[in-house]
């Protein structure tokens, strides 16, 4: 059986409260993730080399890499550089954020398929995927 492979890359992977907003993730999305295999990167160089090697149909990218909770600051990358660094890895590039409705055209011009809040409702982000 072939699965859907979904990348998925946010800083608030990382850190002491990681594993809490990956559990969040999975169970609003629960029924649009069902049958895929999904991994989460925190680091954006992890998430860039991951997305080159890893055969995904979909890679998810958090706008904003600046997550403190590391001890230090995250990184300065944007998710406008790493859709740069992964337009010909995977057939589906969705930059999500907070900020959507702004920085859509943006998100386009830099080689997303699709720009979506990070709270939208499950069936859009099963349009977006």
């Amino acid at each position: 059986m072939n699965l859907t492979r979904i990348l998925v890359g946010d800083d608030q992977f990382g850190g002491s409260s990681g594993h809490l907003f990956i559990e969040s993730f999975r169970e609003r999305y629960r029924e649009q993730l069902r049958g895929c295999e999904v991994k989460y990167v925190a680091d954006p160089e992890h998430f860039v080399q991951e997305a080159k090697g890893g055969n995904y149909a979909v890679l998810l990218i958090d706008l904003n890499w600046t997550n403190e909770d590391f001890g230090r600051r995250a990184t300065d990358k944007t998710g406008f550089q790493l859709l740069d660094a992964v337009k010909g890895y995977a057939p589906i590039r969705v930059l999500w954020t907070s900020d959507a409705d702004r920085v859509r055209e943006d998100a386009l011009k830099h080689g997303a398929t699709s720009c979506i809040g990070k709270t939208v409702s499950p069936e859009e982000f099963a349009g977006a995927i």
